[in-house]
């Protein structure tokens, strides 16, 4: 970990964000498929509620996760959490004793780097939003340079879809936080999807390598046997999501359409050819969605970036359509569902928070 965010730190420009992830909440999981996780000091899992409850436990695991993070070079620290289902449930109230110990504990180190409050919920508790609400006029109150989000999703199956109305409260609490209290927020395992969070405000969205690692749930984090290899796939920007590469994009490239679904990154000349690897595809998939990213950022207001996002979802349906009717065949996970989800949650955001 050192000798990484060394190698990092000597980039020109270094990246504006080196965040260590604690995963703490995955402590409180049972069972629980740990990873390289239990070789951390800081991790002690497994921890039940009860022992969350003791103020003397909550303060250690608060002062240790964030003293080994001052032993890294990073741009700020990020608090420990527990997941929860729903914003009133008594899990929902330890992470907030875990965020308001956290401050007393980064203020105790003195350290220069700025503190992140980390919350990981469910995507059923965006399904309560008069205790979203609630929640939130609690957490704004909490003195900290900033918020990261994490969406723990329903299911485990990687897909750039959204429930609608889920989609539409969580774009409205990010956008509470970062534009109307002005807290530093980075939303971790966004994905494309993060793309809707950067329109509303968001500083930062993370990904990760193959589908499993771009998106968590709580069944990521529980034991399983096996398992395939994941399929190599291909990110389209114009579509606003990730095709195989067979049958999907042999078969845009058999109509004639390849052209209008390349997202014009450094290894469209490699796609269909033997090597274009699964690790090709990592970085293809990185470069895409930092490409989209970018456009967003370079435009001025919240009102700019979700009129873009719009239209690019408007030209996504209509190209989706042209390829349909070309007989290319798609997946569920790999269609446009989930330009519905996104439009429709967009314009509810919109309507309700008349951004400027």
């Amino acid at each position: 970990m050192l000798s990484f965010l060394a190698s990092l730190e000597q980039l020109s420009p270094p990246p504006a964000y080196r965040l260590f992830d604690p995963q703490f909440y995955a402590s409180t999981i049972s069972p629980v498929n740990e990873g390289w996780l239990r070789d951390y000091a800081y991790f002690s899992g497994p921890l039940t509620r009860a022992a969350l409850t003791s103020p003397v436990k909550v303060a250690s695991c608060c002062a240790d996760t964030l003293q080994y993070q001052a032993s890294l070079p990073l741009t700020h620290f990020v608090s420990p959490t527990v997941h929860f289902s729903d914003f009133n449930d008594p899990w929902s109230q330890i992470a907030l004793t875990l965020a308001t110990e956290s401050i007393s504990a980064h203020t105790a180190i003195g350290a220069e780097a700025p503190l992140l409050l980390s919350f990981a919920f469910s995507e059923s508790a965006l399904r309560n939003p008069q205790a979203l609400r609630d929640y939130l006029d609690i957490l704004t109150d909490l003195d900290a340079a900033g918020v990261y989000v994490t969406v723990l999703r329903n299911n485990s199956q990687y897909s750039a879809n959204f429930d609608s109305s889920s989609l539409a409260e969580l774009l409205y609490f990010l956008y509470v936080l970062s534009y109307i209290n002005e807290y530093e927020l980075i939303c971790g395992y966004s994905d494309l999807v993060g793309l809707l969070y950067l329109a509303v405000g968001s500083s930062a969205i993370a990904t990760g390598w193959s589908g499993g690692l771009r998106l968590t749930s709580l069944q990521n984090w529980q034991p399983r046997s096996g398992g395939r290899a994941p399929r190599v796939r291909y990110t389209s920007a114009p579509l606003l999501n990730c095709l195989f590469i067979e049958p999907e994009l042999a078969a845009v490239d058999a109509a004639g359409l390849l052209p209008s679904v390349l997202s014009s990154t450094s290894c469209d000349s490699d796609v269909l050819t033997d090597r274009y690897d699964r690790v090709g595809s990592y970085h293809q998939h990185w470069e895409a969605l930092s490409g989209l990213a970018s456009e967003l950022e370079s435009l001025p207001s919240i009102r700019d970036r979700c009129t873009l996002m719009l239209d690019k979802i408007g030209k996504a349906k209509a190209l989706y359509q042209q390829l349909q009717s070309a007989q290319v065949p798609f997946d569920t996970v790999t269609g446009p569902r989930h330009l519905e989800s996104w439009d429709s949650a967009l314009r509810t955001f919109i309507q309700r928070a008349k951004p400027l």
